[in-house]
């Protein structure tokens, strides 16, 4: 019964009592049971007609929110299907849940074409395999041969659902261009290197004749500029070594001859070689090597590189009257070299780009270098299996590390 119903049945009530001047007790009961009646239902409909406009008010943020997630989404849509890179999303059933249609101009195919079915379920399994056991996101180069010849940036990422792995997200973009390029910049650097160091060698022995009275006496005058001379020879023989060996790592045919050798005389002989360059600034060098360190397979004029490297930075950067101090031990699987300076340090922000290719970081000791020496250092190490980092903060000297596996 609605409350206009129960309204005029009250009405209809009061009139016939009025009519009939009736005061009896059970019509009086009545009356005001009906009122009461009355009363509840007028509250009840009030908040049926609140709880229906705050209904209403949810229903139409439902449909605003349902139109930003629309909106969104094809914003989204649009975004990926725009990106110059292609984009896969693969579920935990290792099936295609969304491809943008880069992925097929990538591969070669036009857009009314299809990548095969078994070629993609390849693709999807190879990448499903690089992203196995690894946590967070990883950049892997792949060199394809089919569809065509191409070399491929993938950049994956787990997807996660309640916590769980349920597939992975790639990023594929076409760099063939790219490296097609750096070679052929590599192979430039390596050839006008390699023209240039030719006349070099003799050029320094000549020197060498000359400031060694051989071809005949000299005053201290031009002894003094030969020598000038010779160092700076000496230098552009660095910087040549060091381009040849680094467009050998951007070629891919960066050599590594293997063999026993032992780590402990190598960190030995590297510091007696480097004494005469510490003793130049009054620098102390100190070597602490634990016992029984194994022999590593490894290509010893590589290591020496490096850790003369290393050392050679250490002793550069710490100011005249400091210490470096190098470091062999074991750990469980591999051999951990270090050398630690009491040099500036540098800032955390910095160290990642330590490793870089022609990177200096500024210094209020401005010092030559090709900034080469880390960057191959860097590849000497990882082509042996190991890895090298720094520890560093600033104000507070410099710890480089890099290990050699057993």
């Amino acid at each position: 019964m609605s409350e206009v119903q129960i309204m005029n049945l009250f009405n209809l009530f009061n009139k016939k009592n009025k009519v009939g001047d009736c005061t009896d007790p059970e019509s009086v009961r009545i009356d005001e049971a009906l009122k009461r009646y009355v009363d509840n239902v007028t509250k009840l409909n009030e908040r049926l007609r609140n709880t229906m406009n705050e209904l209403q008010e949810k229903e139409q943020k439902l449909l605003d929110a349902n139109d930003e997630l629309r909106h969104e989404r094809d914003r989204l849509d649009a975004i990926i299907k725009g990106m110059g890179e292609g984009v896969l999303v693969i579920n935990a059933e290792k099936e295609v849940e969304l491809e943008n249609s880069k992925v097929k101009e990538i591969f070669g195919y036009g857009t009314s074409e299809e990548i095969p079915p078994g070629y993609k379920k390849f693709l999807i399994m190879h990448l499903w395999n690089e992203l196995s056991g690894k946590y967070g996101i990883v950049k892997k180069e792949l060199a394809l041969q089919k569809p065509r010849e191409m070399d491929l940036l993938v950049t994956l990422t787990h997807l996660r659902t309640n916590g769980k792995k349920g597939g992975f997200v790639a990023i594929l973009r076409d760099i063939t261009t790219e490296k097609r390029i750096e070679k052929m910049k590599s192979d430039f650097v390596a050839n006008v290197a390699h023209e240039i160091r030719s006349p070099m060698a003799p050029m320094k022995e000549a020197l060498n004749l000359v400031l060694d009275k051989t071809a005949g006496p000299i005053s201290a005058e031009q002894g003094k500029l030969l020598t000038i001379a010779s160092n700076n020879i000496e230098r552009l023989l660095r910087l040549m070594n060091d381009l040849l060996d680094l467009s050998k790592v951007e070629a891919g045919k960066f050599e590594i001859y293997k063999s026993p050798s032992d780590l402990t005389k190598i960190v030995r002989d590297t510091v007696e070689s480097m004494m005469v360059l510490a003793e130049k600034k009054a620098i102390k060098m100190f070597v602490d090597m634990e016992d029984n360190i194994p022999n590593v397979n490894c290509d010893r004029d590589r290591i020496i590189q490096v850790v003369m490297n290393l050392v050679t930075n250490a002793i550069k950067f710490t100011p005249e009257g400091g210490r470096v101090m190098l470091d062999v031990g074991r750990g469980t699987l591999d051999v951990v070299i270090s050398v630690s300076d009491t040099g500036p340090g540098i800032d955390v922000e910095d160290t990642n780009a330590l490793f870089d290719r022609y990177k200096q970081l500024d210094s209020a000791e401005r010092t030559r270098g090709t900034g080469l020496g880390l960057a191959i250092s860097k590849a000497i190490v990882e082509a042996h299996g190991g890895k090298i980092w720094v520890e560093s903060e600033k104000g507070k000297g410099s710890v480089f590390r890099f290990t050699l596996p057993i």
